[in-house]
C-alpha cells in the first residue's frame, strides 16, 4: 500500500489541477453545445431529479460562447458574483461519466488522468484517490473560489472574466471552518476569505481567464494557459501550468452566486445513477512538468544517497514514444528513508522501476508539438459549484 501511495499522490495532484454537463449525449458526436437541461434542485447540493442521460460520452470541444475580452472596472475585484467548488470528481476513462474534451481530434474524449485512476482501482481496490480528494475538499484543505468579474449585475449573464482563488472558510482564524461543508457550503451559504498566495504583487488574481461568458445557462472559458499552485496536505505541492485549459458548465444564477446544474449518470452501467458535477475542467499537462516535480522531490532524498542537484529521472521524446527512466549512473538506496523524509524518498526505487512503463499505460496521450509523439497528459475533471460570498475583509492574513 505504501508503494501505491506515490501513484495515488500523483493522481490526486494531477486531479486537483485539472467537468461536465451530462456526459452521456444521445448523439454520437458532440457539436460543442452544452446540455442546458434545468436542474430541479434548490442549489443545496441535492440530487438532480432529471432523467439520467443514456447516450455516449461527450467528446466535443467546449463551446466557449461569444466571450470577448471585456474591460473590467478596477474596483470590480471581490464584488462577485462567486462560485465555491464543493466537489471535484475524477471520472475514470471508458465510463459514461468520462470527461471532458477531445484534444487530439479523433472524436474520442482524452483523459489520461482517468486512465491512471482506473488502473489504480483495478490494481488495489483500497487505493481510493476520489475519497482522498473528497476529504480534502470537505475539511477545507482544498477550497477553490471563482469570481465572475464584469458580469451583468442583474441577469448574471454575458461576457465576463473568470478569476480563480484559493480560499479559506476559517474567517475567524481559529483553525477550523466557520460553517459546515454540508449543508452550508454546498447550499451556497459559505463565507470565505481569499488566500494571499492566490494574488500577485498588485493584489490581482494569478489564475484567470480573461475571455469567458455565460450565455443561455452555459459557462464557457478558454482555451488558454492555466497556472496553478496547490499544496496537497501531507503529499506534495503541485506547481504546474495546464495547457489548452478549457471550462464548460451548465449553470444557473441564484441570489448567492452561480450554481452548477449537476447530472444523474449511470457511470458504471449497474442501473444506478450517481450525481456528477455539471462543470467541466479539462486540459493537458506537459510530461516535462510532472518529471520536474518528481525530480525536485527526489533532490530532497539525501537518505537515499541523492545529491541536491541530481537529475534522477530522465525523460524526453524517443523515436516513437516519450521515454522515461532513472539515470542508471545514480545509485539509489532508499532503505534508510522514513516517512519523515517525504513521500517519494522511501519509494524512489519503486518509482525508478515503474518509470519506463509510463508511456505504455495510455497516461501520456496528447501530442502538443505536432511531431506525432505524445508528450502531455490529458486531464478531465467534473466540478460541482454553489454560490458563495466573501467576508468583510476579503483577503486572509498571510501565513506567518
Amino acid at each position: 500500500m505504501k508503494k501505491l501511495s506515490l501513484l495515488m499522490a500523483l493522481g490526486l495532484g494531477l486531479g486537483v489541477v485539472g467537468c461536465g454537463d451530462d456526459a452521456k449525449e444521445t448523439a454520437t458526436t458532440d457539436t460543442g453545445t452544452a446540455d442546458t437541461a434545468t436542474d430541479t434542485g434548490t442549489g443545496s447540493g441535492s440530487t438532480d431529479t432529471g432523467t439520467a442521460d443514456t447516450g455516449t460520452a461527450d467528446t466535443g470541444t467546449a463551446d466557449t460562447g461569444t466571450a470577448d475580452t471585456t474591460p473590467v472596472p478596477t474596483d470590480a475585484q471581490f464584488s462577485g458574483p462567486f462560485s465555491y467548488v464543493w466537489r471535484i470528481q475524477l471520472p475514470q476513462a471508458g465510463t459514461a461519466a468520462e470527461c471532458c474534451f477531445d484534444f487530439t481530434g479523433d472524436g474520442v474524449t482524452d483523459n489520461g488522468l482517468g486512465t491512471l485512476t482506473g488502473a489504480l482501482g483495478a490494481i488495489s481496490p483500497d487505493t481510493d484517490i476520489q475519497a482522498t480528494l473528497d476529504s480534502a475538499v470537505a475539511d477545507g484543505s482544498i477550497a477553490l473560489l471563482l469570481e465572475y468579474a464584469g458580469l451583468d449585475e442583474t441577469t448574471k449573464t454575458g461576457a465576463t472574466q473568470l478569476w480563480f482563488y484559493l480560499a479559506t472558510n476559517d474567517v475567524n482564524g481559529d483553525g477550523s471552518g466557520d460553517q459546515t461543508w454540508d449543508p452550508a457550503l454546498k447550499g451556497g451559504e459559505g463565507i470565505f476569505q481569499v488566500q494571499p498566495t492566490s494574488l500577485d504583487a498588485d493584489g490581482k488574481p494569478l489564475i484567470k481567464f480573461e475571455s469567458a461568458s455565460i450565455d443561455s445557462n452555459v459557462l464557457g472559458a478558454g482555451p488558454g494557459d492555466f497556472p496553478l499552485t496547490i499544496p496537497i496536505p501531507g503529499l506534495l505541492t503541485l506547481d504546474v501550468t495546464i495547457k489548452q485549459a478549457t471550462i464548460e458548465a451548465d449553470v444557473r444564477p441564484e441570489a448567492s452566486g452561480i450554481f452548477t446544474n449537476d447530472a444523474d449518470i449511470d457511470s458504471d452501467g449497474d442501473g444506478v445513477s450517481e450525481v456528477w458535477g455539471g462543470g467541466k475542467l479539462g486540459g493537458v499537462i506537459p510530461v516535462e512538468q510532472v518529471i520536474g516535480i518528481l525530480n525536485d522531490l527526489a533532490n530532497d532524498c539525501a537518505c537515499a544517497g541523492i545529491a541536491p542537484d541530481a537529475v534522477v529521472i530522465i525523460a524526453g521524446e524517443g523515436t516513437d514514444q516519450y521515454d522515461v527512466a532513472c539515470d542508471p549512473n545514480i545509485t539509489i538506496n532508499d532503505s534508510a528513508c522514513t516517512d519523515a523524509d517525504g513521500l517519494i524518498c522511501g519509494n524512489l526505487s519503486t518509482v525508478c522501476g515503474f518509470a519506463p512503463a509510463l508511456p505504455t499505460l495510455g497516461l501520456i496521450d496528447v501530442d502538443t508539438n505536432g511531431n506525432t509523439i505524445p508528450d502531455a497528459i490529458s486531464v478531465g475533471l467534473r466540478l460541482s459549484m454553489s454560490g458563495a460570498a466573501l467576508a468583510a475583509t476579503p483577503v486572509a492574513p498571510a501565513a506567518p
